[in-house]
């Protein structure tokens, strides 16, 4: 009796165990943080170049420092969202009502920003590892969006 006591002990501790080393580590999963090989500007026109070239539309560039600046941050950093769209990727997902619970993380977005040591850097969801989470079409289509993404960063990032 005592045995099986201290096995069910021991199975709740290292589920404790585990929940928590999931929880501190699923930000550093789900959100990948690149260094650019170039200067502010040229990272964030190579990056909707690159999208445009792989059949994506650059629906919106928003200028985060300028938008703080306006509310009188004016020490921020340069940091640009740059989201981006695939029509026919988006249209094979929201066909399905039920798919439609992903909108809320579309289009897809690159976060390029400056640091105080002068880096350049690009973050961005993990998309392949977010794929798994859903599964079945998602997780196809989710995928490809993550191959495609690898080839719009080549030639930028280090």
């Amino acid at each position: 009796m005592r045995k099986i006591i201290y096995l069910i002990v021991g199975i709740i501790i290292g589920a404790i165990l585990t929940g928590i080393l999931v929880w501190n580590q699923m930000p550093g999963l789900l959100l990948v943080r690149l260094e650019s090989q170039h200067d502010f500007d040229t990272t964030v026109d190579m990056l909707e170049e690159n999208a445009f070239a792989g059949g994506w539309e650059v629906i919106s560039v928003v200028d985060v420092q300028q938008r703080l600046e306006g509310y009188g941050y004016e020490d921020f950093l340069r940091m640009k969202i740059i989201e981006i769209c695939h029509g026919e990727h988006s249209y094979t997902i929201f066909q399905d009502d039920e798919n439609k619970k992903v909108a809320g993380i579309m289009p897809c977005r690159f976060a390029v920003y400056e640091q105080y040591d002068g880096k350049v850097m690009i973050s961005k969801m993990n998309i392949g590892l977010m794929s798994k989470m859903f599964g079945g079409l998602i997780q196809r289509v989710m995928g490809t969006v993550a191959g495609e993404e690898r080839v719009m960063l080549e030639g930028v990032v280090k």
